[in-house]
């Protein structure tokens, strides 16, 4: 939701009839990909919200479109990472427009499928595409805006976190009450809630900025800390005593 009480809705994997994005309310306006088959991401907006399509970094994997918010201009991007891709994420379409919203100044969020496995926003392992998207993220300055551990995909045999909300800097604090929802997708995966405000609020909750860890002192503290491991401890003690020395 934007500051002007306006909805917006980021859609990876959209149901479709006759490729064409379906169940979508008549007052709201559908941005996709031109002339592409296979329609994988699209974004909603109320008719009224002034927003406009960036074709050069929209096609059936992702959706870029600038808004107008009172004085300024931001991008918003939904963005599908294919978990059958040949090579690792982003994609490149994905690294151009975040290249292209550094060169021109412009704030980008972008909310995202990304197939990919890390504990650094909440899954429960890690996985090679984990590791190259927190790579990317990184080094692109962007941060991940999700909070706490829960599931964003389930179906009958498992759960996991699977889907990023990033933006850059300018945004971070701008984006408040981000969460998972508990009102029902009719989906294996949840809807994720957030507003970005206009105006920059000193926000109480935890967020995870990697680039501020201090990894000397955690190792240093980490090894000087104690572990108390007692002699009847099972390996599984063990483990969650370790998990929870390392939080």
């Amino acid at each position: 939701m934007l500051d002007t009480g306006k909805n917006v809705g980021l859609i990876q994997e959209p149901y479709l009839y006759k490729n064409k994005v379906s169940g979508v309310l008549k007052n709201y306006k559908i941005f996709r990909g031109a002339n592409h088959r296979k329609i994988r991401t699209c974004i909603i907006a109320e008719n009224n919200v002034n927003m406009w399509m960036l074709n050069q970094f929209s096609n059936e994997d992702q959706v870029a479109v600038q808004v107008k918010v009172k004085d300024s201009n931001i991008v918003i991007a939904s963005t599908y990472l294919p978990y059958d891709s040949p090579t690792h994420p982003p994609t490149e379409i994905m690294k151009e427009l975040i290249k292209h919203c550094k060169d021109n100044h412009l704030e980008i969020l972008t909310g995202m499928d990304a197939n990919s496995h890390h504990t650094t926003w909440g899954s429960t392992d890690c996985n090679n595409r984990g590791h190259a998207l927190l790579d990317y993220i990184v080094s692109a300055d962007l941060f991940i805006l999700n909070k706490g551990n829960k599931a964003t995909f389930q179906n009958r045999i498992r759960k996991e976190v699977l889907d990023l909300t990033l933006c850059t800097q300018g945004l971070m604090d701008r984006v408040v009450n981000w969460k998972v929802s508990d009102t029902e997708s009719f989906s294996d995966h949840n809807y994720i809630c957030f507003k970005i405000c206009n105006d920059f609020i000193l926000k109480n909750d935890d967020f995870r900025n990697i680039r501020k860890t201090r990894w000397e002192l955690y190792r240093q503290e980490l090894q000087t800390s104690g572990l108390n491991f007692e002699g009847n401890d099972t390996l599984d003690i063990k483990a969650e005593k370790l998990e929870s020395c390392i939080i």
